[in-house]
């Protein structure tokens, strides 16, 4: 058999899909039956052309003789992933999408013991759907991919891939800057019961780091945290298949930006300036980091620097359609305003104001 489980995906995916190739309104949930209904995929920034490669992927697994399901979409979503580093999410999208309907379509007709390793590969899939949907801007379709993560999750028996959910969704409230949520859902991350390793629990409590500068506590408090949190990624050995991505360079700069959030800016320059090296991140984060340390840069008062900073890191945003990127420089007009009579600033706060309508 082509997937190793007993089963091809539906000829109907395939016919749906065909079906929607045709259809004129490409921005429509792909609705009438089969895998994509089933996982209630909304589709906001997903055209024909996207459509089209997504149905190649589907195509792909059915002629791949001799692999297994598994195999296949593990190594689709590791090409994904690539993608989205080195070209955004938006070409990273139709690939996972692809991957989720043949998980979806293959795994309500395969056997028990082959079910639940394939809603494991899932639960991964889910989340970077949600990941890419909301460095693009849709942060409804990345919730929905959460949920649909987690109920995986649990489907599959594996509590700590729920708990890595929750994590990722503890995350995603920083894009409204809802401390209260990013406390709440790291602490229940940190309950033992799950059993993350350290790295992941060392990045659970940044988080909750996080949320504590956001909601006004004291730094004291924030800085004991974080201390908790490098002690235990310095035990760490890095074991497991969670949160790989997580380690020194990163929590510096996520530390850095606990202490920006707490009003300590320019200690967080200083290590923005000592750890954000282009050559440790991809093209989409280190523009994303980089939107942070002007951020930071116009709270410790240095306007020119934050422009300087900020012009170079918008075309890379919008080169990979990265709206996380993009609404965070929108937020820094607001912090440039007391040097709006400046031109550099006037200019900047221009320029970045057009790239956010």
């Amino acid at each position: 058999m082509v997937f190793g489980l007993g089963q091809e995906p539906t000829p109907q995916l395939e016919a749906l899909l065909h079906q929607r190739l045709r259809t004129p309104n490409r921005r429509t949930v792909l609705a009438g039956g089969g895998a994509l209904a089933a996982t209630a995929l909304a589709l906001p920034v997903i055209g024909s052309h996207d459509l089209r490669r997504i149905l190649d992927v589907i195509q792909d697994a059915r002629h791949r003789v001799g692999e297994s399901t598994l195999e296949y979409c593990d190594r689709a979503l590791d090409a994904a992933a690539a993608d989205d580093g080195l070209y955004g999410p938006g070409s990273a999208l139709p690939g996972v999408l692809g991957v989720l309907a043949v998980i979806t379509d293959t795994g309500r007709q395969a056997r028990p013991a082959h079910r639940i390793p394939l809603l494991r590969v899932g639960v991964r899939g889910a989340e970077l759907a949600a990941w890419f949907y909301r460095d693009l801007g849709h942060p409804g379709a990345a919730e929905q991919w959460r949920a649909q993560a987690i109920a995986w999750a649990r489907q599959s028996e594996e509590p700590t891939l729920e708990a890595y959910v929750l994590l990722r969704r503890a995350q995603a409230a920083w894009d409204t800057r809802d401390g209260a949520t990013m406390i709440t859902l790291s602490t229940t991350v940190l309950d033992r019961r799950w059993g993350l390793p350290a790295h992941v629990r060392a990045e659970a409590l940044q988080q909750q780091a996080r949320g504590q500068a956001l909601v006004g506590q004291p730094v004291s408090r924030i800085s004991r945290t974080l201390d908790r949190a490098a002690g235990l990624l310095a035990s760490s050995d890095g074991s497991g298949s969670l949160s790989q991505h997580y380690g020194r360079s990163l929590f510096a700069l996520q530390t850095a930006l606990c202490h920006a959030e707490a009003g300590r800016a320019a200690h967080a320059v200083d290590l923005y300036a000592e750890h954000l090296n282009p050559q440790a991140f991809s093209h989409r984060d280190h523009a994303y980091l980089s939107s942070l340390h002007a951020l930071a840069l116009a709270d410790a008062g240095y306007p020119e620097k934050a422009c300087e900073v900020a012009l170079k890191t918008l075309p890379v945003a919008q080169e990979v359609g990265s709206g996380r990127t993009v609404a965070e420089l929108a937020r820094l007009s607001e912090r440039l305003r007391p040097w709006r009579n400046r031109s550099v600033v006037r200019d900047t706060v221009q320029e970045l104001t057009l790239a956010a309508r």
